[in-house]
Formats: structure tokens, C-alpha cells, sequence
């Protein structure tokens, strides 16, 4: 059972970066307090990411990622997607 939960907790969360880019992934709850930031200004070349969510610690609920990308080549461009994911335990 243990096994089992852990397994319904872990979500993944995969964009595609069309050009090098300065990236952060933060979740939010719906009150939008911040539960977690998966990537905290790192870069990232070009292409496919994914990233492993554990909301373990977190009760079954709506929550919000919000991926900031800034492109290495110009750091005033910022693409920003918001998106909505259940977590259910």
C-alpha cells in the first residue's frame, strides 16, 4: 500500500524548450501559496523536459504549476504558462 501511494503522489510535468532558456517551476495550491518550486532559475538547453512532482506531504487537491522561461539570449522575453493538475491520493 505504501508502494502504492507514493506512486499516486509522483506527477509528471514535461514542456519542450524551443530555444536555450533560464527556466522555474513552481507549484501553487489554490489559495496560491506556494508548495513547491521544482526548478529554481536553472538553464536548460534546447529541447524535451520532464520533471518528477512528489505531492507525498501534500493532501488530494487542485493545485497551479506556473513555468517562467526566460531565453538565455534575451532575459527581458519571458514566456509564462500557467496549469491546472489534480493530486489524488
Amino acid at each position: 500500500m505504501f508502494t502504492r501511494e507514493i506512486a499516486l503522489s509522483l506527477m509528471a510535468l514535461s514542456s519542450a524548450l524551443p530555444v536555450q532558456s533560464v527556466v522555474i517551476l513552481q507549484v501553487y495550491n489554490v489559495l496560491g501559496q506556494k508548495v513547491a518550486t521544482l526548478i529554481s532559475n536553472t538553464s536548460m538547453d534546447i529541447g524535451r523536459r520532464e520533471v518528477d512532482f512528489n505531492g507525498i506531504n501534500l493532501p488530494s487537491a487542485a493545485y497551479f504549476y506556473r513555468l517562467d522561461v526566460k531565453t538565455a539570449s534575451d532575459p527581458a522575453q519571458i514566456f509564462t504558462r500557467v496549469k491546472k493538475m489534480e493530486l489524488v491520493k
